[in-house]
């Protein structure tokens, strides 16, 4: 049994009763893999859990307020209804559809409306909910002297929320906007995180950048990248600019399961307003599905789709589909990205 199958028995026990031999080998896979063995734990916890319950003085008021509302929505309806009754007989109202049985379903509506509205107070106040709140991400910078250098990004369109599916297109157009200012050091992908006065004494070489920066003209310069030896991954590397800038990038990552994953490019960034591409060893994908490289498997820990070559897992590493959102590390890439598992 695989891991989506392993899963999928999990969440049918969790509702009701699924065949014995089922749960048994989805339980047995979850013993050999450790991802699915988190899913388990997860669901044995929220199973585990006391229900909530409203205080039975809430619970009456907001019946109560139930009632006055359906008192009143019946009110407004049988005005409506006698208003109706006043018009002339040679009225703009659809054949077959008398208007008191039409008055009537509004009744009901307005009535059910009232109900359900009360249905959802009831259970965000019982386990204790609020509105989600849009925040920034901590840490981030923007750095507007370098991105300025750079063509604007495009304004996303208006209207629903952006996907796979319908930017997919929009994501292949030759037109794109500009990256932000990344560099790539052996593969992973770094982002400029700010600007500084200078750069730290207690670092070390970490590697070699070619990139031209934000000078769109010259080609690609050679600079040392220093890191943190005290760091167990590297994650915040600084560059030295041929001007005397001090630049530190952090590296791009997102999580699923609670590890960390880092941006590979398939291609070395040669300066700023470049996307990271997808690593050679996989091809394009022809669809929104990730078809015929990858599959869908699940979402990262952001809710966002990831997706996996065929017999893979996402712990050796998920594509994420063009057309993420906003507050997305991927946002804006017109390419499928490719994400790797921190060591």
């Amino acid at each position: 049994m695989d891991c989506e199958r392993a899963i999928a028995v999990l969440l049918e026990a969790a509702d009701g009763p699924v065949p014995a031999e089922d749960l048994a080998q989805a339980e047995a896979h979850c013993d050999a893999c450790p991802e699915c063995a988190r899913v388990k734990a997860g669901l044995a916890t929220l199973a585990a859990a006391p229900r909530p319950a409203a205080p039975p003085q809430l619970a009456d008021a907001v019946l109560s307020a139930v009632r006055d509302e359906r008192e009143r929505a019946a009110e407004q309806a049988r005005a409506l209804e006698a208003a109706a009754r006043e018009l002339p007989a040679r009225s703009s109202e659809p054949t077959g559809m008398p208007a008191r049985s039409r008055w009537r379903g509004w009744e009901r509506r307005f009535a059910g409306f009232a109900a359900a509205a009360a249905i959802v107070i009831v259970g965000l106040v019982a386990v204790g909910l609020s509105l989600p709140h849009v925040a920034t991400m901590s840490g981030t910078a923007v750095v507007e002297s370098a991105q300025d250098r750079t063509a604007p990004k495009s304004a996303a369109p208006p209207g629903a929320e952006p996907t796979a599916e319908s930017n997919y297109g929009a994501a292949q157009a030759s037109a794109v906007a500009s990256a932000p200012p990344y560099v790539t050091l052996d593969g992973l992908v770094f982002r400029l995180e700010s600007v500084e006065r200078s750069i730290p004494s207690a670092l070390a070489t970490a590697g070699v950048i070619a990139s031209a920066l934000d000078d769109p003209e010259s080609d690609p310069a050679t600079m040392t990248a220093l890191a943190d030896p005290a760091e167990p991954s590297v994650t915040t590397i600084w560059l030295q600019a041929p001007d005397g800038r001090a630049l530190r990038f952090r590296l791009v990552t997102r999580s699923y399961a609670g590890d960390a994953f880092a941006l590979e490019s398939g291609t070395p960034i040669a300066r700023f307003g470049e996307w990271p591409t997808l690593p050679s060893r996989f091809a394009p994908p022809a669809s929104p599905d990730g078809s015929p490289t990858f599959r869908y498997f699940g979402s990262d820990d952001r809710g966002v789709r990831i997706y996996v070559p065929a017999g893979a897992r996402p712990l050796d590493g998920f594509a994420v589909a063009p057309g993420t959102t906003e507050d997305d590390p991927a946002r804006g890439n017109p390419n499928w990205t490719w994400w790797v598992r921190l060591d």
